[in-house]
């Protein structure tokens, strides 16, 4: 019975295929390591086995502050139960296609990303963990809130330019001036969402009450005249001619006089609107 013995030529071409693998692991490697993504490998128990340099820089955290903790280490805890059907997915075999979610920085901060993952299988198939890819969307998702904000405010501006014409014009069928302006406050404290509020004339150097909603004898006593030196937000809008908004009258130091008033009648915050003759 004879035998035959690999060739020097069999065992150069394996010593070239263990090259070229070796070479295809390093490029493999170097591909990983310069991506813009990040980049994160996991076991099938969620334990973080690779973070590239891209994970360092969404997350905050060092490969080696990462590696060999479970991937909660960057999911909020709301969250927790999509990490879970995550896994669950990959362990049968199935990739998880790009979709938007919250992960969360070291330093607390919630980052926005378009999140993809795939198994990891070994040699013979079978799925041994999974490598996930995220790309960072918080800027694009921040732009869209804001556009969709925009056009909210742009909506609720038109429906309130709309509705004050609308009442402009049924101001001339209404018996008199002071049933004219009650009708038009009521029409603004609703279009403005806001708890109570009143209408001055200018008369003279003067702003005079000629109508309101919601406040007592005293509120309209202590404001039934008011000049443009006065640092209420009524005198403010004739001094300056324009809108004031004070958000938080406990914090407005010029509104410190009118602070008492505010809190017997119960508001927080006012809105003054200019008009022009």
């Amino acid at each position: 019975m004879s035998h035959r013995f690999p060739g020097p030529e069999a065992a150069n071409v394996d010593l070239l295929a263990i090259q070229d693998l070796e070479q295809h692991a390093e490029q493999l490697a170097a591909i990983v390591a310069s991506s813009h993504d990040a980049i994160i490998s996991k076991t099938l128990d969620g334990v973080i086995r690779t973070w590239n340099a891209s994970a360092e820089r969404l997350f905050g955290y060092r490969a080696d502050e990462a590696i060999g903790r479970p991937i909660t280490l960057i999911v909020p805890p709301e969250w927790c139960d999509e990490e879970r059907m995550i896994l669950n997915r990959i362990r049968s075999g199935h990739r998880v296609d790009p979709f938007e979610t919250e992960r969360v920085a070291k330093d607390g901060r919630s980052v926005r990303v378009l999140l993809s993952v795939s198994p990891v299988r070994n040699a013979h198939g079978a799925v041994v963990g999974a490598a996930k890819i995220a790309l960072e969307v918080t800027e694009r998702h921040e732009t869209e809130l804001r556009m969709r904000e925009t056009q909210r405010q742009l909506a609720q501006e038109a429906h309130a330019l709309l509705t004050l014409s609308e009442w402009s014009s049924r101001l001339w069928q209404c018996p008199s001036l002071e049933e004219g302006l009650r009708q038009m406050l009521d029409a603004v404290i609703a279009l403005l969402g806001a708890d109570m509020g009143n209408v001055q004339l200018l008369e003279g150097p003067l702003l005079r009450m000629a109508a309101s909603r919601g406040f007592d004898q005293s509120f309209l006593d202590f404001f039934a005249s008011v000049s443009a030196d006065d640092d209420c937000g009524c005198g403010r809008a004739l001094r300056t001619r324009e809108r004031v908004v004070i958000e938080d009258i406990d914090a407005d130091e010029a509104y410190a006089p009118y602070r008492s008033m505010a809190h017997a009648s119960g508001y927080c915050s006012v809105v003054h609107a200019a008009g022009h003759r």
